[in-house]
């Protein structure tokens, strides 16, 4: 197949780039609709095209880079997917990587993780998470991609301790990465953690020091 997902993006300042997709190929004509699946974090996260004449064109607002995933459906409704890493260039964004992060969290604590990303982020540092792992692999093969680039792990904790974040924290251990725990308001250390040094936030908002824990681990 000759479709593929194209992209650009235009920076607009304090952080933020307007960045807009497509599908392009031979085989257009031969697409009815599109689903767009964008990060979880933003507002209607599954967004619906059926303007062939635009290529299927959406368009959005963002500062952090993630997977984005298609479904292209034809008109008796089969459906392809396609995937592409949303790029956000320019001049803005030229100076070198202070390093890359995983952050581990449920789908419950998103305030925090999103809080602690752009943080990250408008230092220069690379944040993954648990819900950006790579489209088109399976969930633990995206994800020991995403533990395998990062200098250090950091799992979010906020009331009991998610199966999930166990899981990728043994992933982390498994491929001797650090590991920071971020513990959020009155939780208690798990037993899981109890060997980690550990840092305590009060609240969703309060990072700070989260962020400045994770420094010493980046290049």
């Amino acid at each position: 197949m000759s479709l593929r997902i194209a992209q650009d993006s235009d920076y607009r300042g304090e952080n933020s780039w307007a960045w807009s997709v497509w599908i392009e190929g031979d085989e257009l004509d031969q697409v009815d609709h599109v689903a767009w699946h964008l990060h979880p974090t933003f507002p209607e996260p599954i967004r619906w095209r059926s303007d062939r004449s635009d290529a299927f064109r959406l368009e959005a607002r963002g500062w952090g880079e993630f997977e984005i995933k298609a479904t292209l459906y034809d008109e008796a409704g089969q459906p392809t997917v396609l995937t592409h890493w949303i790029e956000l260039g320019g001049a803005e964004r030229s100076a070198p990587s202070k390093g890359r992060v995983f952050i581990s969290a449920s789908l419950r604590d998103t305030a925090v993780v999103d809080r602690l990303r752009s943080e990250l982020q408008y230092e220069g540092v690379q944040a993954e998470d648990s819900q950006s792992a790579l489209a088109g692999e399976d969930w633990e093969t995206g994800i020991e991609t995403s533990i395998s680039r990062a200098q250090v792990v950091m799992p979010v904790v906020k009331g009991e301790i998610s199966p999930i974040v166990e899981e990728e924290i043994d992933m982390a251990v498994a491929a001797d990465k650090p590991i920071l725990p971020i513990l959020v308001g009155e939780t208690d250390v798990p037993e899981s953690l109890a060997r980690f040094q550990v840092v305590q936030v009060a609240d969703d908002d309060d990072v700070g020091d989260a962020v400045a824990a994770a420094h010493q681990y980046l290049a």
